[in-house]
């Protein structure tokens, strides 16, 4: 396929009274040819920010045609919110409805040509969203968390129990800092093996550091760990009515893969399953893992979304 040319603009829009911010990716055709209206929007998994990791991704979206926008949740990266760091499932699945709300509302996209895109923790919202909303055309959700509590059992096994229970005993002083106007407690996003932290494993500390901005801050409130096990993005999938591509991690030891296998089958013909064997859960941001996920979600997204209908 010919790369086409695109340009990257700042952007924002208000998300319940805070403003949001990312950056849209702007397909530059030739005057003999009509412009894409497709648009993907993405934004990242537990604690990320759109400047680490996403840009090849959007990148690779837009030089195929689509229009993408890629945005930081509130209380994260670019975006307004205070306390900073704040993690909650209900804000964040909040600020995805109001990102594809902009995107509906800019002239030059098409309202029923919107793709999501999530990874990880978005992998889950990006299903989430799409059974809330029947006008979501396709989502791609790759290693997603889908079950958070497989994902907290995941933990227990290669952290260890007592690992979890800090992890909670930290969340609910969090939580009741909080409830009584103090300043929130923080854990890592991600930490060396033994560290207490959302994610405890050294490569993956090294894996994330490496692909991570100048600015990104390792850090998010503590809160979010206690009411995780209660988020189950794979219990809405018989309310799915839109194309699904699932790909998840086999050798995952942060988010169940088997979640993914089992949302594939209940979703059936709905649902693209591709496996990514051999990878576990931060293998497919850089190198092979990248071209391989890349290259399908290109495939996936031009069959889904280029048609109007």
């Amino acid at each position: 396929m010919q790369k086409i040319q695109f340009q990257r603009h700042d952007i924002e829009f208000d998300s319940k009274g805070t403003t949001c911010r990312g950056w849209y990716y702007q397909p530059v055709t030739s005057e003999d040819k009509t412009p894409s209206s497709a648009c993907i929007l993405m934004a990242h998994g537990l604690g990320g920010t759109v400047d680490s990791g996403l840009s090849p991704y959007a990148e690779r979206f837009a030089s195929s045609g689509f229009h993408v926008i890629v945005f930081d949740y509130r209380y994260f990266g670019k975006s307004d919110g205070m306390p900073r760091q704040l993690l909650t499932v209900a804000n964040q699945l909040e600020d995805w409805r109001f990102a594809i709300d902009y995107a509906r509302s800019m002239p030059q996209l098409h309202p029923k040509q919107i793709g999501l895109w999530g990874t990880s923790f978005s992998g889950g919202h990006v299903v989430t969203i799409a059974a809330q909303d029947n006008r979501i055309k396709a989502i791609c959700a790759q290693n997603p968390m889908l079950d958070g509590m497989a994902s907290v059992k995941l933990l227990a096994k290669h952290a260890g129990l007592l690992h979890v229970i800090k992890l909670c005993l930290s969340g609910i002083h969090d939580i009741i800092k909080r409830k009584l106007g103090m300043p929130p407690v923080t854990v890592p996003v991600v930490g060396t093996s033994g560290q207490l932290s959302a994610i405890s494993n050294t490569q993956f500390y090294d894996d994330y550091i490496g692909m991570a901005s100048e600015t990104w801050v390792n850090s998010m409130t503590a809160g979010v760990t206690v009411t995780l096990p209660f988020y189950r993005p794979i219990s809405y999938a018989n309310k799915i009515s839109c194309k699904v591509l699932l790909q998840p991690c086999m050798l995952d030891s942060v988010a169940s893969a088997s979640s993914a296998l089992t949302l594939a089958s209940k979703l059936g013909p709905l649902a693209t399953l591709c496996p990514l064997t051999g990878m576990d859960h931060f293998d497919l941001y850089e190198g092979e893992g990248f071209e391989e996920t890349v290259t399908e979600q290109v495939r996936f997204f031009t069959r889904s979304l280029f048609s109007p209908s």
